[in-house]
Parts: structure tokens; sequence; C-alpha cells
């Protein structure tokens, strides 16, 4: 099997034709692809649209690599990510996106509506000077709520990773878990043949290894594998999710795990995380010769992955603002403010490939 994998430019084809103004007082940067989930070649999931309540999320290849999340505010649900409405018997309402900035650690999009705004920050600590932290595969998805009506309102979240980030063609059959770690419950999900490095060539996803979710603590959580539709159901009716599982095999690609969080009734700002991996189980082959990932090179593995990432959250936020402000200052310096903002995002489509 080859050593190194083609990857394609495509996210970011359209930049050589963008101008590279010095001013100050430019528009924000539309982007033709933004980043959300970029670690890889294989764990990269992409919005290839303005707003991304609007469509689903893609792999950089543009087949579907679908993520999902809403906002339940006082009983009536809010998408805030993807777009597909078939699963719903009346079409969704969305929170209207107010803003999205690209920075080379993180992804923040705003939201607004139903007397609250949402923040929602795609967090993925690519530090080029910690090798360790840089080659996790886990991204951060973070919120935060707070009422923009001087009043107080329920809120819950909802997010859920569904069956076509784990395999090449919908046709193949996945399977999905869950066990504790240190006392809270983690998701998995797989391909049932786990074909490793059996594949290579460019257009592909990879269908070995198991994608993990887990929440920043057990306070208010609810889970479930199950499928997409019926999982959204029982959060827009009860704000949680069901206490059973389906793990029955499965092929098709509505297969979802899925976590919902209650943040209670709410009268000021309120965060909550979570977490995002995959573990590939052997990332390259070398010579006849499967080799593990660098952060596996002492034995690590999936629920260290997790421990680590959640030990290490509130030190590595605050390390990636400072990042972010240290090397976007000096970009304007280099060449202005849209010349940061396009080498921002080749930054990360850079250190994704």
């Amino acid at each position: 099997m080859p050593l190194f994998v083609r990857v394609s430019v495509a996210p970011l084809v359209l930049l050589a034709s963008a101008a590279l103004g010095f001013g100050q007082d430019v528009p924000p940067l539309r982007a033709p692809a933004v980043p959300l989930v970029v670690h890889d070649p294989y764990f990269s999931i992409w919005s290839n649209v303005d707003q991304l309540n609007s469509k689903r999320t893609e792999h950089w290849t543009g087949k579907p690599n679908r993520l999902t999340a809403y906002a339940r505010v006082d009983g009536k649900i809010y998408r805030l990510m993807g777009g597909d409405p078939r699963h719903s018997q009346q079409p969704q309402p969305i929170l209207h996106q107010t803003s999205v900035e690209i920075l080379p650690t993180r992804t923040l999009y705003k939201f607004a509506g139903a007397g609250v705004q949402v923040d929602l920050t795609f967090l993925t600590p690519a530090l080029p000077d910690d090798l360790d932290v840089l080659s996790r595969p886990l991204t951060y998805l973070e919120w935060t709520v707070r009422p923009t009506d001087n009043g107080q309102h329920t809120v819950q979240l909802f997010a859920d990773a569904l069956a076509d980030v784990v395999v090449n063609t919908p046709d193949e059959k996945t399977v999905a878990s869950r066990y504790l770690l240190d006392g809270g419950p983690v998701l998995r999900m797989g391909s049932r043949e786990q074909p490793v490095l059996q594949k290579y060539g460019d257009d592909l996803r990879i269908d070995w290894g198991y994608l993990y979710l887990a929440a920043d603590r057990n306070e208010g959580v609810t889970e479930a594998a199950m499928q997409h539709g019926d999982a959204l159901a029982r959060f827009d009716k009860d704000g949680r999710l069901p206490v059973n599982d389906d793990f029955s095999e499965a092929s098709g690609n509505d297969r979802a795990i899925a976590y919902s969080l209650d943040l209670g009734r709410i009268s000021g700002p309120a965060s909550r995380y979570l977490m995002i991996a995959y573990d590939d189980l052997y990332s390259i082959e070398f010579f006849e010769r499967k080799e593990r990932a660098w952060w596996r090179r002492n034995g690590g593995d999936a629920a260290s992955l997790l421990r680590d990432g959640r030990r290490d959250h509130d030190g590595l936020a605050t390390r990636c603002q400072q990042f972010d402000a240290q090397l976007m200052s000096d970009l304007r310096k280099a060449g202005g403010e849209q010349y940061a903002r396009l080498a921002s995002l080749a930054y990360r489509q850079t250190l994704g490939a």
C-alpha cells in the first residue's frame, strides 16, 4: 500500500483568486468550505454552505459525513447544524446564524432567536509546538447559551454523528456499542467488517476504526445509539434520549450515536461540550507493516484519548485562544486582515492534509 494519500485541494481551490487586501475594513470571509472537524484526510468534516443549518456536513470529497446539532428552547427545537428535514414530519425551525469566524484552531458560529444566543465552537487543538496534542484525533464541540431578553429559558442541547462518518459507501453495515469511562457513558460506532488499510486512492472515506462521542461530565446527559430520526423525535418530545439503544447491525447511513445535554433553566451564560474522536487503530502501512498513530506510540488507546481530552480541555482552550490571537496578529502585520483570514483557513486545511 502506498505510503502517501493524495489529498484534493477542493475546499480551498478558490482561494488563489481572492484579493489579498491590506485594509482592515473588509467584509467577513466567505470561505468555499468551512472546517469543522479536520484532522487528517479521513477524519475531515466540512460545511460547504454559508449557513451551517441549511445543508448536511460533508467529507472533503463531497460525500456525506453528517453531524447534526439542535437546541431545544422552552420545549421547541431549533436546528443549528445539518439540513436533513426529511426525518421530521413538519418543517424544522432554525436559529438564525448571525456570524461565523475561522481561526487557526477554532471555528466559531453564533446563532440567535427564541430569546437566546447560542455560540457553537469547533475546537481542534492544532498546536504545532505540541505534537502529542496535535496528533490527537479529537475535536471539542462547545456550546455557550445565554438569554438575550433578560428572561429565563429552559434549554437542552442535542448532537449526533451518523453512520456515514464511519463507512466508505452507504451499503456497509455498522455496529455501535457503549461503555463506561470513569463512571461516564461513551458511545462508539464503526463498520462491521473493519477492513483496516485495505483500500487506497483519492475518493475514499475511512471504514475501519471507531468513532467516539463523550460528554464533558455526567450531569444532565442522556445518550443513545439508534436511528437519527428516532433519536431526534424523542429529543423533540422529551428533551432527552431514551434509555434503550438499538445495537443491531444496520446498513444504510441513518444510524447514529446521539447525546443530549440538559442545561436546565438558565438566566445567564451556560456552557457544555462534547468530544468527538476517531481511533483508526492503524494509520499507515509502511513496507508491508501496519503502524499506529503518533498519539498511540506509548500504548495509548481510545479510553486514554478521551480521558486526556477531558483532563486537558480547559488548558487547551486557553492555549488555543492565545495561539490564535498571536498568529492572527502576525498574519495581519504581514499582509493585512484579509490575508490573515485566508492564511487561517489555509492553516486548517494544511494540517488536516
